[in-house]
């Protein structure tokens, strides 16, 4: 049986980022039009995700997928459908005055929410993400003055991170990763983050995980290990990547 290696998030880096997060908590919504990275929960278990190859003969893209934005893992079904009904409200809005639906929507008071992929009305990947832009801290500059150079540290640096991954096993080694990247470096962008954050743990100490996210854009993170909870590797390699702008051709969001 293929050893799947996993993306885990300790529960002092689940701490860590509660508190950067917390301190800008404040209302509002964050959007984007087509056109143009609290408190976070340990996750039960850890959550497996295939270091899968750049171009598989069945890689899917964007056309084949439908991502849907909605509140995190857990949210209690009343409060669920209380922003599902706001959202279709919100829609109705935008067509009856003829206006173009924001491709990205979400109240900044969620702290973190669900992605998931859907295809053919089956949901295949689901990926929890930080979604408000938490600030820096000292060592956090370090290490981007280090990996991009002095020029890249700014004053109004937002940081944001990667909870967990998931794919479902028939669905592994289809690029549905790399696509998933692309929607949430779009998403941290969004709301003001330059920086995403996260813990790969390559249960298999292959460093097939690490050398994944390091062929999408993402760097070893060293001096971030103990600020992340993992000193030494424990619970994985810390990792910290940019966020761009780009919006995927075919991409299709829908907000819960």
């Amino acid at each position: 049986m293929e050893k799947m290696p996993s993306l885990f998030l300790s529960n002092r880096f689940s701490a860590l980022i509660a508190v950067i997060s917390v301190a800008i908590l404040h209302e509002g919504v964050a959007f984007v039009s087509a056109p143009r990275r609290i408190q976070i929960p340990q996750p039960a278990t850890r959550h497996y995700f295939s270091s899968e190859p750049d171009a598989a003969p069945s890689a899917l893209g964007h056309a084949d997928i439908k991502w849907k934005i909605k509140p995190k893992e857990g949210t209690p079904f009343v409060e669920s459908k209380k922003w599902q009904v706001e959202a279709n409200l919100m829609r109705m809005g935008y067509k009856e005055k003829q206006k173009e639906i924001p491709l990205i929507y979400f109240p900044l008071t969620w702290g973190q929410l669900l992605l998931e992929a859907w295809k053919d009305d089956k949901r295949i990947g689901r990926f929890g993400i930080t979604c408000n832009s938490g600030p820096s801290a000292p060592l956090i500059e370090e290490t981007i003055s280090d990996i991009y150079g002095p020029s890249a540290v700014s004053q109004d640096l937002g940081i944001a991170a990667i909870i967990y991954m998931f794919c479902e096993p028939e669905y592994r080694g289809r690029s549905i990763g790399v696509l998933a990247l692309e929607v949430i470096s779009l998403i941290h962008h969004t709301i003001g983050c330059n920086y995403t954050l996260l813990v790969a743990d390559d249960k298999s100490d292959s460093g097939t995980l690490v050398n994944w996210y390091e062929r999408h854009g993402y760097s070893r993170a060293p001096k971030l290990q103990e600020f992340m909870g993992s000193p030494g590797g424990q619970f994985g390699v810390t990792m910290i990547g940019p966020t761009n702008d780009g919006v995927p051709e075919d991409l299709c969001i829908e907000w819960w």
